[in-house]
């Protein structure tokens, strides 16, 4: 569905504090949309009526605005803006359609670090988990279900859902893969991750295995583990 254009005609993009007589309004998107005009800082003359449309993103439903501390649940917005002031947005998850119900899959390495890019094939489909280590996904409820994650950096982690009756959210918390040992940094679907000496190590701490780091980095010494 097309959502409105906001009036764009009166704000102007900025970076610093606005001069005399003008006023910034910055517009902030949570998790799950964006914003017409796009989030950033815009510099308005002080009493100009603005617009700001939220769209929501596929799979998500516009929830409400906070205007500085005042919250408003129309969409598009329009206000008066007098002084600097924020606005945000905020997303929420729209329903599973009639018959379906909502499976929530989070990968967090060692149930401390969320995953993001790590492959979910589940009955055929196949999710990415995002920056915060989530994928989503609907299902036809009773009916069985088997999944694996896979990442170069994890073990892969197989799991099962028998049956899906309702909402359900899954916790993965899958162990390094050797490779995660051997290398300083990878990237894995644009997400780098930065695997230091430190790094390695606050990871063993979190399993209570602080005592192996010794073992671990004369076993890989060939392959130059730092």
């Amino acid at each position: 569905m097309p959502y409105p254009a906001a009036e764009k005609t009166t704000g102007i993009s900025v970076s610093g504090p606005p001069p005399p007589g003008k006023v910034v309004l910055t517009i902030i998107a949570g998790k799950g949309g964006t914003t017409e005009p796009p989030p950033g800082s815009y510099e308005y003359d002080k009493g100009s009526t603005v617009t700001v449309t939220a769209i929501p993103s596929p799979g998500y439903v516009f929830n409400y605005w906070t205007l500085d501390s005042e919250t408003r649940t129309e969409n598009p917005i329009t206000f008066t803006i007098n002084a600097d002031a924020t606005l945000t947005a905020y997303f929420k998850l729209a329903p599973p359609p009639p018959g379906k119900a909502r499976l929530t899959i989070s990968v967090k390495l060692l149930g401390l670090i969320p995953m993001g890019g790590v492959k979910i094939r589940i009955n055929g489909f196949e999710l990415t988990t995002d920056k915060d280590g989530t994928a989503i996904i609907d299902l036809d409820v009773d009916k069985s279900y088997t999944g694996r994650a896979e990442s170069p950096l994890i073990d892969p982690v197989d799991f099962k859902v028998d049956p899906l009756r309702k909402d359900t959210t899954i916790e993965i918390k899958p162990i390094p893969s050797l490779l995660l040992w051997t290398l300083s940094s990878t990237s894995v679907s644009g997400i780098t991750y930065f695997l230091t000496k430190n790094a390695k190590k606050t990871l063993l701490a979190g399993l209570g295995l602080e005592s192996l780091w010794i073992p671990l980095k004369l076993l890989f010494k060939p392959l130059h583990i730092s």
